[in-house]
């Protein structure tokens, strides 16, 4: 065999073990990629496009087929297909990095059949079929050179009538592949706005199913605000139904942070980091926007990207683009604040919990997001429930803190009546959006949490307690409690209180031994001291303060306090207690003057 010849075969066989072991990894972790098929698709057509891309996905029980209108193939990038490469290391704009990517949509079928014309030739087009197995590397060898063949045997002449504008890539048999079909499918509906939003050169992508149909398409008209960008995206199904939904995008000098105007629109499973098509493996990621930058380097498998401990030119240009994308979202921030104030804000100061990343190096990671939350928590975000102050930051705002969301909406309702905390609440309808926000600060476990003034039920407790004494006299009194607050009845306001704290589950401890309960004298005590007050009779009550000033109402709980109606405290008083204690004090009394005085008062 001459030189060439042998240089030729070990070259062909490389590329053939090359494709094999590729294979095979995709054959043997499916689940790892099993997303992946679609994205590298546009990625293909978006380094083939021109101005205005049409992309479409069709997916039936028996095939799925990708096209879209961009620019035809050279014989160079046919040739890189065929033999498992990338021509796109020459164009510095081009996406993708690694020619292995593509070889993911054999998930879908060992065989594509794939047609559309040629670039460098353009009256001609092309259709070939592509199969790769992982049998073995003989047969990829065979199948490599059939498509080769295939392709030179099929360039014809385009005929005049003939529409040639598509590229196609069809996979036929994917039914055998319909979790992979179905995944691929649901990632691109879910991402499809922020893929048009990113990517100006794509203006529509059209998905096609058996039992439905989406066009989604941007707006031309845009209206911008600086470096602030509000895009229209209009999603169309198959019933006629069209949604319009707005984003906002910030752009900055290395990227972008993006998101939809709709405040009830989940990010929850939309990876949040882009390099114009989703990083499939970001989506707990701890960022509550989408972030997109050209300058980020991903790994092989295109899922994410490198944020680890050797210090790259690579990483450190990634972490640099998150850094800068950090002023971007308190830029978004204030700019929603500032023109749509319906929108809840807290969903953009929420941070999703830390993860043990092994593509994120822990320390800096942490340093990063301790400085996102100290930027979100001094930014003028929270739009406050008082009129005269229309919006403040985390810092400056009392949060409410409870439970669940009824009990953060009752807490703000005692803290409205509560001077010093009224004019720093949030919108009520954002209460507890706020109070999931600085929770998420507080479990990342930055200090940084700590900062923000948040009131629970037992700080409110603790306030009533310490605001109602009486200087130098050490005794607390209901005067002094209606000093604190705004509320027309002061006792109704306590005993809402006293039902927040009980039904919360809070009643109990520390908070149990705070004089916050009212007695029938008017003023506050510790439970543990109060009597209840069974029915005792008005006119004993009179009696026994007439008779040496025995001031019971001061041992018995106000009965307006419904909501400690259940608590024993002291214990049950009744008008026999009552009695016997004033029998006792006659007989004291009649001791002094005499025994007769004794038993007739007796």
């Amino acid at each position: 065999m001459e030189w060439n010849e042998l240089e030729n075969e070990v070259m062909r066989r490389n590329n053939a073990q090359t494709i094999l072991n590729r294979l095979t990894a995709l054959k043997n972790n499916p689940r790892k990629y099993v997303t992946r098929w679609i994205w590298e698709l546009l990625q293909n057509a978006l380094d083939a496009a021109r101005e205005s891309l049409v992309v479409s996905v069709e997916s039936s029980n028996d095939y799925v087929c990708f096209q879209h209108n961009g620019r035809g193939f050279t014989k160079r990038e046919i040739a890189h297909l065929i033999y498992h490469g990338s021509t796109k290391v020459e164009d510095e704009n081009a996406i993708g990095q690694f020619g292995s990517g593509f070889l993911t949509t054999h998930l879908l079928s060992s065989r594509i059949e794939i047609s559309g014309k040629l670039e460098d030739d353009q009256d001609k087009r092309f259709s070939f079929s592509l199969t790769r197995t992982t049998e073995s590397e003989d047969k990829i060898m065979i199948s490599t050179k059939d498509a080769s063949a295939e392709f030179q045997k099929s360039i014809q002449l385009i005929q005049p009538n003939e529409h040639s504008d598509f590229t196609t890539f069809r996979f036929p048999g994917a039914n055998q592949s319909q979790e992979v079909v179905k995944d691929g499918i649901s990632d691109l509906k879910r991402c499809a706005p922020f893929v048009l939003l990113f990517n100006n050169k794509i203006s529509k992508i059209v998905i096609k199913s058996p039992n439905d149909r989406r066009v989604f398409w941007r707006e031309t008209e845009q209206n911008n605000d600086g470096h602030v960008a509000v895009k229209k995206i209009t999603e169309l199904h198959s019933d006629g139904e069209s949604k319009e939904t707005e984003y906002a995008l910030m752009q900055g000098e290395r990227g972008s942070v993006a998101v939809p105007l709709d405040g009830n629109l989940d990010l929850s499973h939309v990876p949040k980091i882009f390099l114009s098509f989703p990083l499939v493996a970001t989506k707990d990621f701890s960022f509550p926007a989408i972030i997109n930058s050209s300058e980020f380097t991903p790994t092989e498998e295109r899922d994410r990207i490198d944020l680890g401990t050797a210090q790259t030119q690579d990483v450190v240009t990634n972490q640099e683009v998150l850094q800068e994308s950090s002023h971007l979202l308190t830029e978004l921030i204030r700019f929603v604040v500032g023109h749509y104030p319906d929108f809840p804000v807290y969903k953009l100061s929420t941070i999703a919990p830390i993860q043990r990343w092994t593509w994120i190096e822990p320390r800096w990671f942490r340093k990063y997001i301790e400085s996102l939350i100290k930027a979100i928590r001094t930014t003028c975000s929270v739009i406050s429930a008082d009129g005269d102050r229309p919006t403040m930051s985390p810092q400056e705002a009392a949060i409410p803190i409870a439970v669940n969301d009824d009990g953060v909406k009752e807490l703000w309702d005692l803290l409205r009546e509560v001077n010093s905390f009224g004019a720093r609440l949030p919108l009520r309808a954002h209460v507890f959006g706020w109070c999931q926000a600085v929770r998420s600060w507080k479990a990342i476990g930055s200090q940084i949490g700590c900062y923000v003034d948040t009131v629970d039920g037992k700080r409110l407790a603790s306030h009533v307690e310490e605001g109602t004494v009486v200087e130098g006299k050490g005794y607390r009194t209901l005067s002094r409690l209606s000093r604190l607050l705004s509320a027309n009845d002061p006792v109704v306001w306590l005993n809402k209180l006293l039902q927040f704290l009980v039904s919360n589950r809070l009643f109990v401890d520390d908070v149990r031994e705070r004089a916050i309960v009212l007695n029938q004298a008017g003023f506050l005590d510790r439970i543990g001291n109060l009597y209840r007050d069974k029915d005792v009779s008005s006119e004993l009550k009179e009696i026994s303060y007439i008779l040496d000033s025995i001031v019971i109402r001061m041992e018995l709980r106000d009965v307006r306090l419904t909501a400690v109606a259940d608590e024993v405290g002291k214990g049950d008083f009744d008008n026999l207690c009552l009695v016997n204690r004033i029998v006792k004090r006659l007989r004291e009394r009649g001791d002094n003057i005499d025994a007769e005085f004794s038993k007739a008062s007796v």
